[in-house]
């Protein structure tokens, strides 16, 4: 008895399973990829300007939408010693697109300040949809 045309139509029947999976795994790596990218702008930013002799939100500004792209909302509040920076981000999702034509918004809030010469960043919120 031959079963190659048993096996091939039972990897037919399986074959779109698979493809589903594949693209909802890659789609997760790429947003934790993008989550990871609004982190570590930020908190570069933070960085750079605690170092600096005078803390400006301008140059914030212009380092956050330099380096990121579909930019929703950027919110800075600058104090004396310390710096607030909250980025929004619309990320375009290829398993979203498949089932409803969404984008995913990462959001992500930072507070830094400088503690005995020592900069300090803290992590103020997730990401969220």
């Amino acid at each position: 008895m031959n079963r190659n045309g048993q096996v091939l139509v039972s990897f037919l029947l399986i074959l779109p399973l698979l493809l589903i999976i594949l693209v909802f795994v890659v789609d997760m790596g790429l947003m934790k990829v993008s989550v990871r990218k609004v982190e570590h702008v930020i908190k570069e930013a933070i960085t750079y300007e605690l170092k600096s002799s005078e803390i400006s939100d301008s140059r914030v500004n212009d380092y956050i939408k330099n380096n990121l792209s579909d930019i929703k909302d950027v919110n800075i509040i600058v104090g004396t010693d310390n710096i607030k920076v909250s980025v929004s981000v619309y990320k375009k999702s290829i398993f979203n697109s498949l089932i409803k034509n969404k984008n995913y918004t990462i959001s992500k809030s930072y507070y830094g300040y400088k503690e005995n010469d020592k900069i300090k960043i803290i992590k103020e919120n997730g990401y969220g949809n």
